[in-house]
């Protein structure tokens, strides 16, 4: 599907923490990373906190991937599907690019429907991951049915373009618990209204 940023999972005030859900005794963690930076080496530092009652998937935080494997020269459809039970919703939160200057995004759509209320192209730098009040309110990812899209163009400097790395930050929710969760079900309003 594609890899996640790793702004995603930092630890930078006001991040949003990832439920990845609860472990059975017999399972593992497995984190992989690739280091994309410049040549001086680098180590990777990670943390992981549990509790006894769980996250389980409702009312929990997670995290789709987005990308495409391919290089991005012009424009291009980047999507993801959150693959859910039904009468679960995903619920995005927030949305990272990395090198989000490289980046300019169309439009977002959940489904086919737009979830921006103007005209015209919104700079990468509003999905970066330093971006204050980044977070987003949009319409639900119903089930396994509907897609996440953004729809990109690369301005970066390399001939060849790049890949695109992003991914979105949400919460998993059953549809009955939606009546509690104000601006869950059709928050359709960013970049106007951030929540």
């Amino acid at each position: 599907m594609g890899d996640v940023p790793g702004e995603l999972l930092s630890d930078r005030p006001g991040r949003t923490k990832i439920d990845i859900g609860r472990l059975r005794s017999d399972e593992d963690l497995v984190v992989t990373a690739t280091y994309v930076g410049g040549p001086s080496s680098a180590s990777l530092v990670y943390e992981v906190s549990a509790s006894e009652e769980g996250g389980g998937a409702a009312g929990g935080y997670g995290f789709l991937p987005m990308g495409i494997n391919d290089r991005i020269k012009a424009s291009a459809d980047v999507s993801t599907r959150a693959g859910l039970p039904i009468g679960y919703d995903f619920c995005s939160e927030e949305i990272i690019l990395r090198d989000p200057e490289r980046w300019i995004v169309h439009d977002v759509k959940v489904g086919l429907r737009s979830q921006t209320l103007q005209a015209g192209d919104l700079p990468g730098e509003i999905f970066g991951a330093s971006t204050s009040g980044g977070q987003i309110s949009l319409d639900a990812i119903r089930g396994n049915s509907i897609d996440l899209t953004l729809s990109v163009k690369y301005v970066g400097k390399e001939p060849g373009g790049e890949r695109i790395v992003c991914g979105a930050v949400g919460r998993v929710l059953r549809l009955k618990d939606q009546r509690d969760q104000p601006g869950s079900a059709h928050g359709t309003s960013w970049p106007l209204k951030r929540t």
